[in-house]
């Protein structure tokens, strides 16, 4: 009977290790590429992917930080220079 319970929590064990699996494989997929240099981003497109609130996106823009395009109403960023921001080691916000 201790095989059938050390086989069921051997299989229960297994199954949280390939779910926790599954969640690092989705997330290494949601890491910014840097094969998409001309790809230009919203701010909210921006705040989600770099993890900052939308006020700190507009005191970094406001600061000059990076470029970035007005057409009318909306504001776009090249996602390139915001990787070279949020990832040079030198950089800090």
């Amino acid at each position: 009977m201790n095989t059938q319970i050390s086989q069921a929590n051997q299989t229960d064990f297994l199954q949280i290790i390939l779910k926790e699996l599954a969640e690092i494989k989705q997330l290494i997929g949601t890491t910014p590429k840097t094969n998409t240099p001309n790809e230009y981003l919203r701010p909210k497109e921006v705040c989600s992917l770099f993890g900052i609130s939308r006020t700190k996106f507009d005191n970094l823009k406001r600061g000059g930080v990076f470029p970035y395009k007005k057409i009318g109403k909306d504001v776009f960023i090249l996602r390139n220079d915001l990787e070279k921001f949020f990832y040079d080691p030198k950089t800090s916000f």
